[in-house]
C-alpha cells in the first residue's frame, strides 16, 4: 500500500532495549493476477525498512495465495506456467533491491530489454510498468482496509460483503500516515469553511487519471513499436492496460463518492447529479477494464476475497448509479 508503512514502528519501540532484530513479512495480499513492476516503489520501500541493529531480512508472500502454477490464463503454457515466472518481474525487484538498492533504471531497462528482445527501446515499457503500478498502491492508501479479507482490489469486493459501494468509499478511513483526507472529512471541512485535513479525494482522483492515462499511451506505443511482439509482451501490455482501466475507474468512483457525500451535506442537488454522471462515467469505465481482464484471464475464485468475475462484477458497478439516483440528504433524513 505505502512505500513508507509506518506499521512496524511499535514493533521497533518494543524490541530496542532487548537488541533484537526482525525478519520482517513483505505481504502482497492485493495483487495476484496482473504483473506489477514499479523499481522505484521498491527502492523507497527497502530504504524505509527499520534500520540494520532491528533488521535481519525480509521475506515476500502471500497469505491464501499459493504462488504454485498460474491457473486464470486464458493462453496458458503446457504445463502452465509458475507464478514466480509469470510474475518474474515484481520478484526480481524485490530479490535484486534487496541486495543492491544502488541497480539503477539503467540495469532495469536493460533487464526488459533482455527479456523481450523485440522492443525497438525499453524505456518506454520500463514507464509504463510503473506508471500503471503506482495505481493499487494509491487505491489502498485511499480506500484502507488492513486485513486480507477485507479488500480485493482487482474485484472491489471483500469476502464479508462483497462489492464496495460508492457509500463505502465515502465512509471508508485512509490509511494512518498516509497524509490522504477521507471523504467524510474532505466534506466537512468544506462545509465548515476550512481547509481538508490532508491531500484531497480529487487530488488522488486526479493522479489516478493522470498515472492510467500515461500508461495507456506508453503502453500503445509499445505495441506499436515492437516487431512482432511474442506473448509474454502482449501479456504484459494486457496486465498494464487492465490496471490503468482500473485506476480510471476508481478516480471516477471516488469523483462519485465526493459528490454524493456533498449532496447529502448540503442539499444541493447539482451535486447529486455529478455524482450521478460520474458514476456513470465509472459503469464505462469499469466496462473497458472488465473487458481487458477478461481478454486474459477467466474468472476465479480468492481463498480469501470470493469470486473475481470482472463481468459479473458489473452489475454491481450500476448499482452505485442507482444509490447516488435514490439518496436523500442529510437534512431530510435528520430534519
Amino acid at each position: 500500500s505505502s512505500p513508507s508503512p509506518p506499521f512496524a514502528k511499535p514493533l521497533c519501540e518494543e524490541m530496542r532495549p532487548h537488541g533484537l532484530r526482525c525478519w520482517w513479512n513483505l505481504r502482497n495480499d492485493d495483487i495476484f493476477v496482473f504483473r506489477w513492476g514499479d523499481p522505484e516503489y521498491v527502492r523507497e520501500f527497502l530504504r524505509n525498512l527499520p534500520p540494520r541493529e532491528q533488521t535481519a531480512g525480509y521475506y515476500v508472500g502471500s497469505d491464501g495465495y499459493v504462488w504454485g502454477r498460474e491457473f486464470a490464463g486464458l493462453q496458458p503454457d503446457e504445463p502452465r506456467q509458475l507464478e514466480i515466472r509469470k510474475h518474474w518481474y515484481a520478484f526480481t525487484l524485490w530479490g535484486r533491491l534487496g541486495y543492491d538498492l544502488s541497480l539503477d533504471r539503467a540495469f532495469f531497462e536493460k533487464t526488459l530489454a533482455a527479456r523481450f528482445p523485440e522492443l525497438a527501446a525499453a524505456g518506454p515499457l520500463y514507464e509504463a510498468w510503473a506508471e500503471a503500478s503506482k495505481i493499487i498502491p494509491l487505491v489502498n492508501r485511499f480506500h484502507w482496509r488492513d486485513w486480507d479479507y477485507m479488500w480485493s482490489v482487482e474485484g472491489c469486493m471483500d469476502q464479508r460483503q462483497g462489492f464496495h459501494t460508492v457509500r463505502d468509499f465515502s465512509t471508508c478511513p485512509t490509511m494512518q500516515g498516509s497524509g490522504l483526507a477521507t471523504i467524510s472529512a474532505y466534506v466537512d471541512a468544506l462545509a465548515g469553511g476550512k481547509a481538508p485535513p490532508g491531500r484531497e479525494p480529487l487530488d488522488v482522483a486526479a493522479e489516478l487519471d493522470f498515472r492510467a492515462e500515461k500508461a495507456l499511451s506508453l503502453a500503445a506505443a509499445v505495441r506499436q513499436s515492437a516487431a512482432q511482439p511474442a506473448k509474454e509482451l502482449r501479456q504484459t501490455l494486457g496486465d498494464i492496460e487492465a490496471m490503468s482501466h482500473l485506476g480510471r475507474y476508481y478516480a471516477a468512483k471516488i469523483r462519485g463518492a465526493a459528490a454524493l457525500a456533498l449532496f447529502e451535506k448540503t442539499r444541493d442537488e447539482s451535486r447529486r447529479r455529478r455524482a450521478v454522471e460520474h458514476l456513470e462515467e465509472a459503469v464505462g469505465r469499469w466496462e473497458a477494464y472488465a473487458a481487458a481482464a477478461a481478454r486474459q484471464y477467466r474468472p476465479q475464485l480468492l481463498a480469501r476475497t470470493r469470486d473475481l468475475d470482472w463481468i459479473k462484477l458489473l452489475d454491481d458497478v450500476k448499482k452505485d448509479v442507482e444509490i447516488a439516483r435514490s439518496a436523500t440528504s442529510e437534512r431530510q433524513r435528520n430534519p
